[in-house]
């Protein structure tokens, strides 16, 4: 069952609002979140990473200096294109349009982050 709040229109008319509708870049509750997770993954670097749901790319920012190619996927095209930006200066990141299940990446992933997001 498909609700209004997983259609690409209800998040591309989020981002288009505001470039962090959910403070992802300044909410202390996100950045504990994130630093919790990096330190979760300890020292260890992954060959290959995917954050489906990126959004604008805070987390996939602290992502890419942990694996050697991090493919990172949010279904805003304004959210892609900020978490692009974001994470330019790292070669070894791709970000990308798509949704889950429909295009969900072929490859083999030694690291997936499924971070605050609900499938239905």
């Amino acid at each position: 069952m498909t609700t209004n709040t997983v259609s690409k229109d209800f998040f591309e008319e989020k981002y288009r609002a505001s470039r962090d509708p959910w403070n992802f870049s300044s909410s202390t509750y996100e950045l504990n979140r994130y630093d919790e997770i990096m330190r979760l993954l300890g020292n260890r670097t992954f060959r290959n990473g995917f954050e489906p749901g990126c959004s604008i790319g805070v987390l996939t920012e602290r992502l890419a200096g942990r694996c050697r190619n991090l493919f990172a996927m949010d279904i805003s095209p304004t959210a892609v294109a900020m978490a692009r930006k974001r994470c330019e200066r790292y070669p070894n990141v791709t970000v990308v349009e798509g949704t889950l299940p429909d295009d969900t990446p072929r490859d083999v992933f030694d690291l997936i982050v499924f971070s605050e997001m609900l499938l239905l």
